[in-house]
């Protein structure tokens, strides 16, 4: 995903993800720590500001504020990756 207009403009993301084949996993209070926990680090290890989270049983919705000259459709990529069950589509 590429959002070139929109960026570096620093204002929120609305972002939503879910988990694979839209399975209900994340009424596991295990699972749902370990996706808030990976969250929280990538958000600190980017520096993106995030403002709020909800986690639902299949998905998931952020509100963050990029740092600055960070690309956010990457990044997200990044996130997901890096959380087991994470959906490849948003």
């Amino acid at each position: 995903m590429r959002l070139r207009h929109y960026d570096h403009d620093g204002r929120a993301r609305f972002i939503t993800f879910s988990t694979h084949k839209d399975l209900p996993v994340l009424t596991n209070s295990l699972f749902r720590e370990i996706v808030v926990d990976g969250i929280v680090s990538h958000c600190r290890l980017h520096k993106l500001r995030l403002l709020a989270y909800v986690v639902m049983p299949e998905h998931v919705h952020l509100v963050n504020v990029p740092s600055s000259g960070l690309e956010v459709g990457p990044n997200i990529g990044e996130l997901k990756r890096q959380l087991p069950g994470a959906s490849s589509r948003s």
